[in-house]
């Protein structure tokens, strides 16, 4: 499975682009999933449910399935955040999409807020394989996009086979 990253300062930004590009590359057919870095405590879950009541009760996992979706809850006792190769391993798609994961080895696209690709850390970072931004600028050798161009950044993100990169904005 392809993996490639989506982060950035600003999460609605980042949740509208992978949105869009997500929404792009399903409609082209490809199977995607998404692994989003959740803050500590989140829970999908709430009191009165069954299965809020089962993991309660000391659960470690309750599934719930109808004929729409299905979705699994796990509870992890070991207070330590997941790294997204175990949260992976339980997913099956042709490309997954990570949003968040920042101290993790794969490639990604960065969202800039204001389109300026001098802010610290971006252009020396190695993970960093190409940008977006509101106005795109040249920046660090790295191809940048418009925040709205879902489709180049999902052919990017298709074609992306970690070899070098020449800039691709003028």
């Amino acid at each position: 499975m392809k993996v490639f990253g989506l982060t950035g300062q600003n999460q609605k930004l980042c949740l509208t682009l992978a949105e869009g590009v997500v929404g792009d590359l399903a409609e082209r057919g490809l199977e995607v999933s998404v692994l989003i870095e959740g803050a500590d405590g989140f829970d999908l879950d709430r009191p009165g449910k069954d299965s809020f009541e089962h993991r309660r009760a000391g659960a470690h996992e309750v599934i719930i399935g109808s004929s729409l979706r299905w979705a699994q809850l796990h509870e992890r006792r070991e207070k330590r955040p997941p790294q997204s190769r175990e949260l992976a391993g339980a997913l099956t798609a042709d490309l997954l999409i990570l949003l968040g994961f920042e101290s993790e080895d794969h490639p990604r696209l960065t969202v800039l807020e204001n389109g300026e690709y001098g802010e610290p850390g971006v252009g020396s970072d190695s993970r960093v394989v190409a940008m977006a931004g509101a106005a795109p600028k040249r920046g660090a050798g790295k191809p940048c996009f418009s925040l709205e161009a879902y489709g180049e950044i999902a052919d990017f993100i298709l074609a992306f086979d970690n070899s070098p990169i020449p800039a691709v904005c003028d």
